[in-house]
């Protein structure tokens, strides 16, 4: 089935012997860092496939939301996505974790999510509801680049079908313009099944239309490159294009984001 990331921090020097207007310069500057950031991202696809697990779950158009609230060193993430066509489809589920950020230096963060996803084709929990464990771990390579991965570990204690997916990202972001090349394996450590497949996305991204609310459209690729269980992982290959619509208060640019 699409991520926490690097939070810049300003470094405030304490001065004992400081000016009434300087102090207040401070005190508002410590106050501005102590604020939530919020985001919240629709989408519209022409396809649904959920960015974690890297395959086409339904050719059907689809739907989602990705609400973030994200604080200096934790934060929540809920994800909820609808086959517009077909409510039975695997696509209708919700997907809801905190997460907490480690940085190790100025240049990697790792960033463990615990939380459950919902199976939604008939109810709010359908059979198949489980908890997730997601481990992401991002490096920053240059101003443009940073390579990532996203280990997912899922059905943890309710269902006992226990899965690992590793998702590994190159991401490059320049003014207007993002990519994102793509691979994932579906590993057969747990359940002998698996898949591996890859992809591309590129999008031109942050046209702003308000002072809180930017758009961005793109497209993007995926191959299946194998898989031992056709029933379960079907070798469906397809282009979709994404219509996004972003919005922000509070916020920080970040290296590697909460996004799926």
């Amino acid at each position: 089935m699409r991520i926490a990331g690097i939070l810049l921090l300003l470094l405030l020097d304490q001065v004992s012997l400081a000016s009434p207007d300087s102090v207040h310069t401070d005190s508002a500057k410590k106050a501005k860092e102590k604020a939530a950031h919020l985001r919240l991202t629709s989408r519209i696809h022409s396809k649904g496939m959920f960015f974690y697990s890297g395959r086409i779950i339904t050719k059907n158009p689809v739907t989602d939301i990705n609400f973030v609230y994200d604080r200096k060193q934790w934060g929540f993430l809920f994800f909820k996505a609808i086959d517009l066509v077909d409510r039975n489809t695997d696509i209708n589920f919700s997907l809801a974790v905190l997460y907490k950020n480690f940085k190790l230096g100025n240049r990697v963060t790792i960033t463990p999510n615990v939380g459950f996803i919902l199976e939604q084709k008939k109810s709010v929990a359908d059979q198949g509801s489980d908890a997730v464990t997601i481990v992401n771990t991002a490096v920053k390579l240059n101003r443009n680049f940073t390579f990532d991965n996203s280990a997912i570990f899922g059905n943890l204690f309710i269902t006992n079908e226990y899965n690992w997916t590793n998702r590994f990202r190159l991401l490059f972001s320049e003014k207007h313009v993002d990519a994102t090349a793509y691979f994932w394996h579906n590993n057969k450590l747990f359940d002998g099944t698996g898949y591996a497949s890859t992809g591309m996305t590129v999008s031109y991204s942050r046209m702003k239309l308000s002072e809180h609310l930017s758009a961005s459209t793109g497209i993007s690729g995926l191959l299946m490159l194998n898989s031992n269980d056709q029933e379960d992982f079907p070798m469906h290959n397809g282009i979709l294009f994404v219509l996004r619509s972003f919005g922000k208060y509070l916020f920080s640019i970040r290296a590697q984001g909460q996004n799926l």
